[in-house]
């Protein structure tokens, strides 16, 4: 296009006026002995108008709450100025409000808005706004209806609230998605359920309570993703708990996406953190032979063993060290020696190696936990954990092997120093409230590292602190509990309603785990409803030998004698009060559909009927009174303070098994603080024993 010019008459002249020129899409503004400006029409969101003057014609750009005037300019060209600019003008804005309206479509229609887009969300919404409310009268002439209905649909969501975007994207989807969501799994997905689909901030949190769905969400959000073109089965990473979780996971989310004919051209990565590990080591050309040792605990502890003679051998004073840290760790004085000695310490120094091998603890490290454990002598007992831990490295080096905890410690190192550049788009990570310092550092690294080369990952974590009970693994409580703290700004979904057990069951629990104020409120909502209390208390036949389990078969009995087909689950905090149940139902032929469980196995299973046993107090009680192995203690992840606070947590997987009722068989003679807590008045239990009636009334 031509230049077209228009310049000042004899009266603009005489004010000094300029000459305006339309070139290359830019107004220009000349006036005689100063520089050049210019006005890209690409920027101009209204229309030029030209008015007749007695003193020369006049161009404007008028504004609700702006007017621009450039007067006193001859006739000539002023229309034909006028009409080229508005062309330009009109193109770029369409141009620009179909930029605004793909954004908002991709970020806040498509996508659930993110924290890290909430600037330019804001930028773009009050842009728009200001735009709008100035120009408003040029665009409804301007624009088609459809485009004014956009703006004004953008413009509903002002002034400026994430909230509101993402409230206005959950309706949109749940409407949308109504028939995948409803059809998605075996029964419809709940509203907390579908929510927990749509979410994905760059940080997210599912709470999902015992029976909520926690894995119908996993796969339907990485079916959704597919499914609405907001990810590739590659760019979705998902890791489970342990290798039998990832592979029923698997299984599931393959036969979903047949049943809706989701076409996958490749699967969604879904395992573990040690499968992941061996992946990134391989992939950066890193050995990833698994020593004997990981893989063979007796051959693991047979090595210790010769570590501890040999270690003994070379200093008398270190075999009294032996037994002093064997003192700290069983709370009281002991005097052993020869292979007793080398037995019990091979016991204690296997959990000591793994704890420090799980948190990443040197010498200073372990010397700072023992201190402040109050655990003497703190240095020399730090001396000789890290004298095996040395050693133990070097005998990997020997071996030219890895143990599981280098999978992961030395993946995550690959990935910051950039030498595995992941490309997931979006993480899911379930069973997260038991996980890892070491765990969570690889995920960090992870979502770090893609961001550096231009990847957005959207990390989702999905879990339960209720049920946090593996910390003598490595479990680390308050990455779920202060995930805030961790990784920023998130965005959290409560699962609170159960299809798996009564009101009686949800309430009873609910209450009993949210005494301790460190785990997250929630207030589950229950399918089946009951009147009347399902937890039920009973004795264990106080005086009597076998009168655990004497009760335990007295209940099965009737059980079997109302309910013949009905599953039942015997769960006790220690093995051998199972072995003790199995073998005495055995006898009496009342095993068949009988389970046994100790409280850590049963996470995750259910039965129709549980019973619980163990309850009393002492050693070997639940909650345990003398199980406290204080050096351990001290080596392992950190653990709130409320007291017995995972072993409440166990208490509350427990009651969670059951379908329908619930049997706690309690010893009144050594009561169990848990039983004599559930006596108070604010627990809704039924107490069918005499003598623990007795117990209640005592309390109160």
């Amino acid at each position: 296009m031509s230049d077209i010019a228009v310049r000042p008459n004899f009266a603009g002249k005489l004010f000094g006026k300029l000459t305006l020129t339309l070139t290359n899409e830019n107004l220009v503004f000349s006036h005689r002995g100063r520089k050049d400006k210019y006005l890209p029409l690409a920027s101009v969101r209204t229309l030029f108008k030209v008015k007749k003057r007695f003193l020369g014609d006049e161009l404007r750009l008028e504004g609700a709450k702006t007017t621009v005037r450039y007067r006193f300019l001859k006739s000539e060209n002023v229309e034909a100025l006028q009409a080229a600019a508005n062309k330009i003008i009109r193109r770029h804005l369409k141009a620009y409000l179909q930029t605004v309206f793909t954004e908002f479509n991709d970020n806040v229609k498509l996508q659930y808005p993110k924290d890290s887009q909430e600037e330019s969300l804001r930028s773009l919404i009050d842009s728009l706004y200001r735009d709008y409310s100035n120009y408003q009268a040029d665009w409804q002439t301007m624009l088609s209806a459809d485009a004014i209905a956009a703006v004004k649909d953008i413009l509903s969501l002002y002034p400026f609230d994430m909230a509101k975007l993402r409230s206005y994207h959950e309706q949109m989807q749940l409407k949308a998605r109504c028939g995948f969501f409803d059809t998605v799994e075996s029964y419809p997905l709940t509203t907390e359920q579908r929510l927990a689909v749509l979410r994905s901030n760059d940080r997210n949190m599912v709470l999902a309570a015992a029976g909520t769905g926690k894995t119908s969400v996993m796969v339907a959000k990485t079916l959704d993703l597919i499914d609405r073109d907001l990810a590739k089965p590659q760019d979705i990473l998902v890791l489970a708990y342990n290798r039998t979780a990832s592979l029923e996971l698997k299984a599931r989310l393959l036969d979903k996406a047949q049943t809706h004919t989701i076409k996958l051209d490749t699967e969604p990565q879904i395992g573990t953190f040690h499968a992941l590990g061996r992946q990134i080591l391989q992939e950066a050309g890193r050995s990833t032979q698994i020593s004997v040792f990981a893989e063979n605990s007796a051959k693991l502890k047979a090595w210790i063993a010769q570590w501890i003679q040999e270690y003994t051998a070379e200093d008398a004073a270190r075999e009294q060290l032996l037994i002093t840290t064997l003192s700290v760790q069983e709370g009281r004085e002991t005097q052993l020696s020869g292979q007793v000695l080398i037995t019990a310490s091979t016991e204690l120094l296997t959990k000591a190696l793994q704890a420090m091998r799980g948190e990443g603890l040197n010498r200073t490290g372990v010397a700072k936990r023992l201190t402040e454990a109050g655990i003497k002598p703190a240095g020399k007992i730090a001396g000789l954990l890290s004298a095996l831990h040395k050693d133990y490295v070097n005998e990997l080096k020997r071996q030219d092997c890895i143990d599981f905890d280098d999978l992961i410690t030395r993946a995550t190192e690959l990935v910051e120093k950039g030498k595995f550049i992941p490309r997931w788009k979006f993480i899911l990570v379930d069973e997260f409230q038991d996980i890892s310092a070491s765990r969570m550092a690889l995920i960090t690294a992870l979502v770090d590292r893609a961001k550096a080369n231009g990847v957005a990952t959207s990390l989702t974590v999905v879990g339960d602190d209720w049920q946090s009970v593996y910390r003598f693994s490595g479990g680390k409580l308050s990455l779920t509990t202060r995930f805030g703290e961790v990784a920023g700004s998130y965005t959290e979904t409560k699962l609170q309603k159960t299809f798996r057990y009564n009101n009686s069951i949800a309430d009873t629990a609910g209450q009993f785990i949210m005494e301790n104020p460190e785990q997250f409120r929630k207030s589950i909502d229950t399918h089946t409803k009951t009147d009347t209390p399902q937890i039920f208390l009973l004795d264990d036949k106080p005086g009597k030998e076998n009168g655990v389990v004497e009760r335990v078969a007295e209940v099965v009995s009737k059980i079997r004698s109302n309910e013949p087909a009905s599953t039942v689950a015997v769960i006790a905090r220690y093995n051998f009060l199972l072995d003790e149940a199995k073998h005495a139902l055995s006898k009496q032929n009342l095993s068949n559909n009988v389970h046994f469980w100790s409280f850590h196995k049963s996470k995750g299973l259910e039965a129709d009927h549980c019973i619980l046993i163990g309850f009393s107090g002492g050693k070997n009680g639940f909650p345990g009174g003398g199980r406290e192995e204080t050096l351990i203690q001290a080596l392992l992840p950190s653990s709130d303070s409320y007291p017995h606070a995972e072993e409440r947590r166990l208490m509350y997987v427990g009651l969670t098994r059951a379908k329908h009722k619930c049997y706690i068989i309690a010893d009144p003679v050594s009561p169990s603080e848990f039983v004599t807590e559930l006596l108070s008045p604010k627990y809704n239990v039924s107490v069918v024993s005499a003598a623990i009636s007795f117990m209640k009334s005592a309390e109160l």
